[in-house]
């Protein structure tokens, strides 16, 4: 098992110590004058994965095919899935992205630059060519744009068919670690759920990722939560040997945290892996 001393359990309601211009990863996303850009989820593409009990790729959600033809649906039901996804259907922000942003914006690194927000469904694959910083909430169910950064990480979310929750795979378990984790607060109640807060770099380009991405909201809000506060990233980078005031390099971090009826309770640094 991973040798973090801070293995107890932190409250996740306590507020955390704000990242300072000098604490990975926001050294390396807060540079140059560049404007980072925050990509929220699409609550509504994963409300229709869940109508129609499909997982939607990455190419369809781009080209905005939203409904596979190779699904047998009614009329009726394919009416009202075309409401989500309709041009007359507003996308609407989640609360919790909201918390991110305001918790994020909020950074000493970031008070002098302003962060852009954007929703996922407004992007396309040529916004992710260029040296631009991005954090992108969310898991490849919530937030597809994910998916493109999968092959860089050690930890990610993967729906299994006829299961209403998204497991955690390990693709390198450590001594102690497993290859799978399974949440067990499902739809509001109370349990286990994880999360993944990932440093990476846009493949191919001078720019760099941030995942933050939970098997439910409670879990996206706690890898936030993880990631702007500075004391709590720079002992866990300590004790996997990183040094935090060097050069920034790219890791992952596996977040489990309990829940009570829905709502987040404490959340515990379960593994890091250097990418």
């Amino acid at each position: 098992m991973l040798g973090i001393a801070i293995s107890t359990w932190l409250w996740f309601r306590n507020p955390s110590t704000p990242a300072s211009d000098r604490t990975p990863p926001w050294s390396a996303i807060f540079r140059d004058g560049r404007q980072p850009q925050l990509i929220f989820c699409d609550a509504s593409i994963q409300l229709l994965q869940g109508f129609l009990n499909f997982n939607i790729s990455l190419s369809d959600y781009a080209t905005h095919k939203f409904i596979p033809s190779y699904l047998q649906l009614s009329p009726e039901v394919k009416r009202a899935a075309s409401l989500l996804v309709g041009p007359n259907f507003t996308v609407t922000t989640a609360p919790v992205d909201l918390r991110i942003a305001s918790r994020i914006s909020g950074l000493p690194a970031c008070r002098s630059r302003q962060l852009r927000l954007r929703s996922a469904r407004e992007l396309d694959f040529r916004d992710f060519k260029t040296d631009n910083d991005f954090i992108i909430l969310g898991s490849p169910r919530s937030n597809p744009w994910t998916a493109l950064f999968q092959d860089q990480l050690d930890f990610t979310f993967d729906r299994v068919p006829g299961t209403p929750y998204e497991l955690c795979r390990n693709a390198h378990p450590k001594p102690g670690e497993r290859s799978v984790y399974v949440p067990t607060a499902i739809g509001g109640a109370t349990g286990d759920a994880y999360a993944i807060a990932a440093f990476i770099q846009n493949s191919d380009q001078s720019g760099n990722v941030i995942i933050l991405a939970g098997s439910n909201a409670e879990g996206t809000e706690a890898a936030a939560a993880f990631m702007t506060d500075a004391d709590l990233v720079d002992k866990t980078l300590r004790a996997n040997s990183i040094n935090p005031t060097g050069a920034p390099l790219h890791f992952e971090a596996l977040l489990r945290l309990t829940t009570m009826a829905g709502s987040p309770n404490r959340f515990q640094v379960i593994a890091l892996h250097r990418l």
